[in-house]
C-alpha cells in the first residue's frame, strides 16, 4: 500500500465516522426536544392535582434529569432558562465537531484537489493568418 492510500484510507475513515457522529446528533437534538416535551406535559398534569400527584411530578424530575444531563432542583418545578442555553449549546457544539471532522476527513482523502482556491484562466486572444509558404526548388 503506498502513502497515498493510506492517507485515502484514514480520510475515509474520518469521513464515514463524521457522518455517524452527525447523524447521532440529529437524533439526540429530536430525543431531547421528546424529554422537555414529555417533562411540560407532566408538570401541566401534576400542576392539576397538585398534593395528590407530587410522586409524579417527582418522577418526572428524575427523568427529564437523567435524560437530558441536568439536575433539576426540589424547589424547582420548570426548566430554567440556563439549562435550556446549556442543552442547545450542547448539541450545537456537538454537530459543528461532527461536521469539522467531515471537513478534516475530507481534507485528508483529497490532499491534491484545491477546490477552495479559485483560479482565474488566462485567456489569450491568438491572431491567426495565413502564412505563405513560399517554396524554393534547391540547386543540386
Amino acid at each position: 500500500m503506498s502513502k497515498l492510500d493510506t492517507k485515502k484510507l484514514i480520510g475515509a475513515f474520518v469521513i464515514v465516522l463524521a457522518i455517524c457522529v452527525l447523524i447521532l446528533c440529529i437524533v439526540d437534538i429530536f430525543n431531547k426536544m421528546d424529554y422537555i416535551n414529555e417533562y411540560n406535559q407532566c408538570i401541566e398534569i401534576s400542576s392539576k392535582t397538585y398534593p395528590s400527584n407530587l410522586e409524579l411530578l417527582n418522577s418526572c424530575k428524575e427523568s427529564v434529569s437523567e435524560g437530558l444531563n441536568i439536575r433539576i432542583r426540589t424547589n424547582q418545578v420548570q426548566i430554567s432558562t440556563t439549562q435550556y442555553i446549556y442543552i442547545y449549546l450542547m448539541l450545537i457544539i456537538k454537530a459543528l465537531l461532527a461536521v469539522v471532522f467531515l471537513i478534516f476527513g475530507k481534507l485528508v482523502y483529497n490532499p491534491d484537489k484545491n477546490h477552495h482556491k479559485i483560479i482565474p484562466k488566462k485567456v489569450d486572444a491568438i491572431k491567426q493568418t495565413k502564412k505563405k509558404t513560399i517554396r524554393t526548388k534547391r540547386k543540386k
